[in-house]
C-alpha cells in the first residue's frame, strides 16, 4: 500500500526562513516525508533541472543521517526512513538545497518532535478474572 497521501507538503521559499515544526511517532515507517515545492519570494520554481535536495538529521542520541530527495511531479520528495522516528524526542533537520555542481543554494533547519510509543514492551491483554476466583476458592 501507497502512503505517500500522508506526507507533509512544504514550501521551501530560498528567500524566506522556515518556520514549522513537524510531529511524529517513535516507530512511524512508510507513512512519513514531506513534498517539498521550491518557491523564491513566493514564486514556484518549475523547472528543477540541475538541482538536487539532500535531508539532514540529527537524533537526540546524536546520530546523523541524511536522505537524498527524489523530483516528483515538479516537487522534491523526502521519504523518510525508519531511523528519522527511532529515537524519540527532539530531532534536529535541515533541507539542503544544491545546484548542479553540489554548491548550497539555501539551507533551512526545523525540528521534528518524536513522540515515545507506548506500544514498545507492551505485552497481551488477558481476562484475569478466572485466576482471581480460583484464588480466592483456595484462601
Amino acid at each position: 500500500m501507497d502512503f505517500k497521501g500522508f506526507y507533509d507538503t512544504l514550501l521551501f521559499d530560498v528567500t524566506y526562513s522556515l518556520v514549522k515544526v513537524f510531529r511524529g511517532k517513535k516507530g512511524d515507517t512508510k507513512s512519513r516525508g514531506f513534498y517539498v515545492t521550491i518557491t523564491q519570494k513566493n514564486q514556484k520554481i518549475e523547472d528543477l533541472t540541475g538541482l538536487s535536495l539532500r535531508f539532514f538529521y540529527e537524533k537526540p542520541d546524536k546520530t546523523r543521517g541524511f536522505i537524498d530527495a527524489v523530483i516528483d511531479d515538479e516537487k522534491f520528495r523526502v521519504d523518510f526512513t525508519n531511523q528519522v522516528f527511532a529515537v524519540p524526542g527532539e530531532v534536529k533537520a535541515e533541507l539542503r538545497l544544491l545546484g548542479p555542481d553540489e554548491e548550497v543554494i539555501s539551507t533551512k533547519h526545523f525540528k521534528i518532535l518524536v513522540e515515545d510509543s507506548i506500544a514498545d514492551g507492551s505485552i497481551v491483554s488477558e481476562n484475569e478474572r478466572g485466576i482471581l476466583d480460583r484464588a480466592f476458592e483456595l484462601a
